[in-house]
């Protein structure tokens, strides 16, 4: 988990060097289950962002069917660089 954090945020910083002022990031996301307990990605990925100096404009709720998937929804985050 904690590796998988680390590649975000090296992501994350990656948006804010090559965005321009005022332009958008979206970012699909869902929380994931391990070892029996839900891992919170999404609020991770919020608080991380609005740290860096985006501003979160929109998290859509987005339901999965069809899949025998161990996530049942995922999130669709839109943020704009300050």
């Amino acid at each position: 988990v904690h590796l998988y954090n680390e590649d975000m945020k090296t992501a994350y910083r990656e948006m804010l060097r090559v965005l321009k002022p005022g332009k958008f990031a979206a970012i699909v996301i869902g929380n994931a289950p391990y070892q029996g307990r839900e891992i919170r990605t999404v609020k991770f990925t919020i608080d991380y962002m609005e740290r860096l100096g985006f501003h979160l404009l929109r998290n859509i709720d987005k339901i999965i069917f069809g899949l025998y998937n161990v996530m049942q929804k995922e999130n669709i985050l839109i943020f704009r660089k300050a």
